[in-house]
């Protein structure tokens, strides 16, 4: 076959859309993040003003308690270092 009249002729590639398509999906898991913990903090905040308007002081009596857990935990770990 001879050189003839080309047509058509193939372009080397450059390879642009490989970096870009894995900085947008690195972007969007960033704002996927962003956004799954901004709901969650919006949930606890609904929950807790729910709470207090349906039992008034539940908030308070909640967090003392969680105090007194966390206090327990620490005396049960420090028990069990000075047993071992």
């Amino acid at each position: 076959m001879g050189k003839g009249l080309v047509l058509w002729r193939r372009r080397p590639r450059r390879r642009v859309w490989g970096p870009l398509l894995a900085a947008l999906l690195a972007v969007c898991c960033w704002q996927r993040a962003r956004l799954r913990a901004g709901t969650l903090a919006l949930a606890a905040r609904a929950d807790a003003a729910l709470a207090e308007h349906l039992l008034p002081g539940y908030a308070a009596r909640l967090e003392a308690l969680q105090g007194e857990a966390f206090d327990l935990r620490l005396r049960l770990a420090a028990a069990a270092d000075t047993e071992a």
